[in-house]
């Protein structure tokens, strides 16, 4: 058949055959031209009728398109996304054969995808020769500017990860610098999807006197929930912990990464995170719904068997401890690896910790800064957003009930069947801006 060849850089032509000189002692290239990639669904199901021989056209609408046939009709999945479109083209089969290897494909679906893997980095200390990149990050004191360690060799038999280039002892060729930090997107519509089961869990120290005096004890708000049967009493599964004592930190809270990584260890060795697709780490001045959360999580899309933990807050890092959600596989990693993190001081609050981390050991995220409202993060507003899934932080009992009420019936006061009994109302006032007071 007639086939395109190239005459010089400007021009080329169909032609049955080429000669390098044609009949008017001209010159050709002769190489040979293919035929435009299709760039769209319909164009790359007639490449395969085209072609006669081709059993199978999947088109790519990524980068603008990409078109792949086979002489084979494949039944087997091996990924799915909604950039990819798959077309059987056998038309020497018969109809029945056609259903049959249709109704194998269907059978795999939704179809879950393969784990990505997971990048192995170093720490500082270790030799980074063979990975060639690093986990350490260092920040400043607001957390808006993080650096990533680089790995640098310093001799044939060692490369360390470091913040600074080093000193002319050392080679200094730069080998790689931080992880790759991985956000994964939503799953498409022929992909399986991770469940919405939370196990929810607090950790209360009983004992504890109240940070401020004018706040309330973790213990009262504990009792409070669990007397109105709100925030994590009403997720598939629950757990409270018992906190331990830590030092009171300058802004009031208890300074807690140590403990946490005690608790962890207790929720593991429980086990019965292992019984549902979410643990959600829930603070108890932090007023949680729930069934707000697994909203967002339908909407999220997330993969099925996903590592991942959600970034839940436009603040910083992206990343604030009144509410933590993982993933089930998430937590199996986080369980088996969080030990490798544990080096030296630990600065920053636990928040921070867990999520350098989840980063360092190979979890990914997903983006849902509508998660959580958090007056730590300058958003000291009413409760009234239907959207928001846990509003931080409420120290009193009553400005928890308050906060509660306002989500659940627009009202601080109880004017619906949901709402919580409150002795008295006051009116929110917007916080002052040139002094500190106490946060109702």
């Amino acid at each position: 058949g007639m086939q395109c060849y190239e005459k010089n850089d400007a021009w080329a032509a169909c032609k049955d055959s080429c000669d390098v000189v044609d009949n008017l002692n001209e010159s050709w290239t002769c190489r040979q031209i293919p035929a435009p990639e299709p760039h769209t669904d319909a164009q790359c199901q007639e490449r395969c009728r085209q072609l006669g021989t081709c059993a199978l056209a999947i088109f790519d609408s990524s980068a603008g398109g990409m078109c792949t046939v086979s002489s084979q009709p494949h039944h087997e999945v091996v990924w799915a996304a909604d950039n990819f479109n798959s077309h059987i083209c056998a038309e020497n089969s018969s109809a029945a054969e056609m259903e049959a290897l249709v109704g194998k494909i269907r059978q795999q679906l939704p179809f879950t995808n393969a784990h990505i893997e997971i990048q192995n980095c170093s720490w500082a200390g270790e030799d980074c020769s063979n990975t060639k990149c690093c986990n350490d990050l260092a920040c400043d004191v607001n957390f808006e500017n993080c650096q990533a360690y680089t790995c640098f060799r310093k001799s044939p038999y060692f490369s360390g990860c470091r913040l600074d280039a080093p000193n002319s002892s050392w080679d200094g060729t730069p080998l790689g610098s931080g992880r790759t930090i991985r956000s994964i997107p939503p799953a498409g519509s022929q992909v399986a999807l991770q469940g919405t089961s939370l196990y929810c869990f607090s950790v209360v120290n009983w004992k504890a006197p109240a940070p401020q005096p004018f706040w309330s004890t973790e213990a009262e708000l504990a009792e409070n929930i669990k007397k109105n049967g709100v925030g994590i009493m009403q997720c598939d599964g629950h757990d409270w912990f018992d906190g331990v004592p830590t030092p009171k930190a300058a802004w009031g809270s208890f300074s807690n990464i140590d403990a946490f990584l005690e608790i962890w260890r207790n929720v593991g060795d429980k086990g019965t995170w292992r019984k549902h697709d979410y643990t959600v780490k829930v603070d108890a001045d932090a007023v949680f719904f729930p069934a707000r959360l697994k909203q967002h999580i339908e909407k999220l899309h997330v993969p099925r068997h996903s590592r991942v933990y959600f970034e839940n807050i436009d603040y910083r890092f992206n990343f604030m401890g009144a509410l933590e959600v993982l993933s089930n596989g998430a937590v199996a990693l986080y369980l088996a690896r969080s030990h490798e993190c544990v080096r030296g001081k630990h600065e920053g609050g636990e928040d921070f910790f867990m999520k350098r981390c989840m980063d360092a050991i190979g979890i990914d995220h997903m983006v849902d800064h509508e998660l959580l409202h958090d007056r730590y993060a300058a958003q000291d507003n009413p409760c009234t957003d239907g959207w928001i899934t846990a509003y931080h932080f409420h120290k009193k009992v009553i400005s928890w009930n308050w906060c509660y009420n306002e989500a659940v019936c627009g009202t601080r006061a109880k004017t619906c069947d949901g709402g919580i009994e409150v002795p008295f109302v006051m009116p929110w006032t917007p916080p002052p801006t040139t002094t500190t007071t106490a946060l109702q």
